[in-house]
């Protein structure tokens, strides 16, 4: 198990997994251009340690299983040569020690029976006293200063002397199971007891010929106890171990995912575009402001299609020849300079506008006009530009 490979593995499905959702990718590049993130710094440590340490025990887990197999062979070896060199005696006594070891197992269990049988009995004398209380209280009833009767008095320990029948009863059934396992544990106890006297008895000399044999055989039996006791613990010391591991690659993981969803979110932010410098602003108003700084009333700007409106409006006006040229010049009554500037060649300029207009419509009709009836117009024309002419010179004087 190898914590560098690990991690790049991790770093390479991690990878996968940003492509496939469109995120950046963590790469080591990525990790040398940014500060590298302490946690993952000491959760790399971790994994170091605890891959050393698993390392470790896997490789006294695999010299103690071989000391268990070389242990057996070599004993079960020497076991055999013994076998060989008592005879049928082995055979022989073979059914008294198989009863002896029948015997110590018995032996052992009911030890263990008598132990639960005590705890159930003080359960059992506990809940009983519990039970004894509990009634006495509730017998005690008493009254409150009004007169009326404590009822809630008579609630709380009707509550408790329930509670503690419960209690009594499953005490009661445990104890009566623990003492009837028992009463059975011993018996047969006994009867094997009984029965281990009797062969003892009839294999008396083979039993004292395998001597050895047996005495070997427990020995051998012990030792390879000792060391399945050994293997089955460091067994479970290597589970917490994987289990630690396990954990801090999640954790690991878990910071990746972090930083991951942080690029993410920065990218997005970097990717989102803002109105440039000179940029028009959606605003459907503006506010005035006075010499002294004070806000006046808002200023509605005009819409596009207003301004553009008023734009026809004016040429209209301008064009027309009735029209006076105060009108279709708002600046001339304001600034003197303007009005100033005006000369007669604006007015002949006017006057040769009109007329062209008056062409184009008298063009446009549907059948063409006397001879007179144009030259009238044109004069009527002339006239009116010459009036024209007139005002703005009063005007201008």
């Amino acid at each position: 198990m190898a914590t560098t490979s690990s991690v790049v593995d991790t770093i390479d499905d991690k990878d996968s997994q940003c492509q496939s959702s469109g995120r950046p990718a963590l790469t080591i590049d990525a990790i040398d251009d940014e500060v590298l993130d302490p946690r993952i710094r000491d959760k790399l440590e971790e994994l170091n340690e605890f891959t050393d340490n698993i390392n470790k025990l896997e490789k006294q887990f695999e010299e103690l299983n071989a000391l268990f197999r070389n242990t057996l062979n070599e004993k079960t070896l020497r076991l055999r040569q013994l076998s060989q060199k008592l005879g049928t005696s082995v055979s022989d006594a073979r059914p008294y020690y198989d009863c002896r070891a029948r015997v110590s197992e018995l032996q052992k269990r009911c030890q263990t029976v008598v132990q639960t049988y005590e705890k159930s009995a003080e359960l059992h004398d506990q809940s009983k006293e519990t039970i004894t209380i509990a009634e006495t209280k509730f017998a005690q009833r008493g009254l409150t200063p009004t007169g009326a009767v404590d009822t809630d008095f008579d609630h709380f320990w009707q509550e408790m002397l329930n509670q503690a029948n419960t209690k009594f009863m499953e005490a009661k059934h445990l104890k009566n199971e623990s003492q009837s396992e028992h009463n059975l544990c011993i018996q047969q106890y006994l009867d094997e007891q009984k029965r281990l006297s009797t062969l003892e008895k009839q294999l008396k000399s083979a039993i004292k010929k395998s001597k050895p044999y047996y005495e070997e055989s427990a020995t051998v039996q012990t030792e390879l106890n000792a060391i399945k006791a050994r293997i089955e613990s460091l067994n479970t010391v290597i589970l917490e171990a994987k289990t630690s591991y396990s954990k801090t690659l999640r954790d690991l993981e878990s910071i990746s995912d972090e930083i991951h969803e942080k690029r993410a979110q920065l990218m997005a932010k970097s990717l989102t575009r803002e109105p440039g410098v000179g940029a028009e602003r959606e605003e459907t108003h503006c506010e005035a402001f006075t010499d002294n700084g004070e806000s006046c009333e808002e200023v509605p700007q005009l819409d596009p299609l207003d301004t553009e409106e008023v734009s026809d409006r004016q040429v209209m006006d301008s064009l027309s020849p009735n029209t006076s040229l105060a009108s279709r010049s708002p600046l001339l009554g304001q600034s003197s300079s303007s009005s100033l500037n005006t000369t007669e060649d604006d007015s002949s300029v006017a006057a040769e506008e009109s007329t062209a207009t008056t062409q184009a419509f008298i063009d446009s009709t549907d059948g063409p006009l006397l001879a007179g009836d144009s030259e009238e117009v044109t004069a009527d024309d002339t006239t009116n530009g010459n009036s024209v002419n007139d005002t703005n010179a009063n005007r201008i004087e």
